[in-house]
């Protein structure tokens, strides 16, 4: 009976979800939920609509939040941050890690330019800048037309060229974005 059960489970949750949404894995509430005959609603659990991503709310439910109510998962080669509203951004990974916040905001990374967002998820700062650092004392270098090399020997990259200068965190140029990179040290 539990099989059979298990069976119509799964082709109902194939037959609804199975052909919007995609894989994602995550850390979740109850890791002993997934049993082998869950495996269909693990992939079952992430929607891409023309760059719009969206968690199947079964997957959300059983997220594990952080004490900012937010969770990671990876979905498309690739680790997001999603809030218990649904709310789903693609934080910078720098080192093998997401960005971490600092004086309350984190950068996004979107089609290769940096903007920045709050704990609720919310951008921000439009991103719109070819890098961008973290936010010290109110104000964050960022740079317009520099290049991510990649560093042959970690999975990092270093950012050269450009012209640099330094935003608020409501995005205003206090520092114009006219200087060389060595005219502005963080």
């Amino acid at each position: 009976m539990k099989l059979i059960l298990s069976t119509v489970l799964l082709l109902f949750t194939h037959t609804v979800y199975g052909s919007e949404y995609d894989r994602c894995d995550y850390e979740a509430i109850e890791p002993s939920l997934y049993q082998a005959e869950e495996l269909e609603i693990l992939a079952s659990c992430v929607r891409n609509d023309q760059g719009v991503l969206t968690i199947n709310p079964i997957h959300l439910e059983r997220m594990a939040f952080n004490s900012w109510d937010i969770a990671k998962f990876t979905a498309y080669r690739r680790t997001y941050l999603v809030n218990r509203n649904g709310r789903i951004v693609l934080p910078v990974k720098r080192e093998g890690y997401t960005d971490y916040f600092q004086e309350g905001l984190s950068r996004t990374d979107v089609d290769g330019k940096i903007g920045y967002f709050n704990q609720d998820l919310e951008i921000v700062i439009e991103p719109q800048y070819d890098w961008g650092m973290h936010f010290v004392d109110g104000k964050a270098l960022v740079c317009i037309g520099c290049e991510r090399i990649p560093d042959e020997c970690s999975i990092n990259y270093f950012i050269s060229g450009g012209k640099w200068g330094y935003i608020n965190k409501q995005g205003i140029e206090v520092v114009p974005i006219i200087y060389d990179q060595h005219q502005l040290q963080p």
